[in-house]
């Protein structure tokens, strides 16, 4: 059998599964589907890249940039994004089932269909964000803001919410 192993250097850096990226400059970068998974991305710059059908399962992404990055139709399953800066990211039909994005601040981004299924966004920063059609069932949202966020059609069986900011402005009991 014969194994192809594909490297692509991006920006001076060796994106491949497992890469270590920690503090990365990735800003801009078109990343269209890169294999990333295990990645070591924590405090990784990537504002403005593309991540459009990106794999990057169980990557560590702790305090990345990512603003104004689009990460839609990727796969973060079980990634740890905790603190990582998402301001109006595009996380479109994104799968993020057991992903870690507690006190990630998420102002803005949009979520529309994404799948958080047991996620953790305790703490987190929603403000504004688009949650139409997300699945959040199991997910942990207690403490985490949502006001102004549009959760239509939104699925949330049996989602912590304890000590959540709803989109009104009042705290979830």
């Amino acid at each position: 059998m014969v194994r192809l192993l594909v490297v692509q250097i991006v920006n001076g850096y060796q994106i491949e599964r497992g890469a270590y990226l920690h503090g990365a400059d990735l800003t801009r970068a078109y990343l269209h589907s890169a294999f990333l998974p295990s990645a070591n991305l924590n405090k990784a710059k990537m504002m403005g890249a593309v991540l459009h059908g990106a794999n990057l399962f169980e990557a560590k992404m702790i305090g990345a940039d990512l603003t104004d990055a689009r990460l839609d139709n990727s796969n973060l399953e079980g990634a740890n994004l905790s603190g990582a800066k998402m301001l109006r990211v595009n996380l479109t039909d994104a799968r993020m089932m057991g992903a870690d994005l507690t006190g990630t601040i998420l102002t803005r981004a949009c979520l529309y269909g994404a799948k958080m299924i047991g996620a953790d966004l305790s703490g987190a920063d929603l403000r504004d964000a688009i949650l139409t059609s997300a699945n959040l069932s199991s997910a942990n949202l207690s403490g985490a803001n949502l006001e102004g966020s549009n959760l239509f059609s939104a699925y949330w069986d049996d989602a912590d919410l304890s000590g959540a900011i709803m989109p009104d402005g009042s705290t979830h009991d």
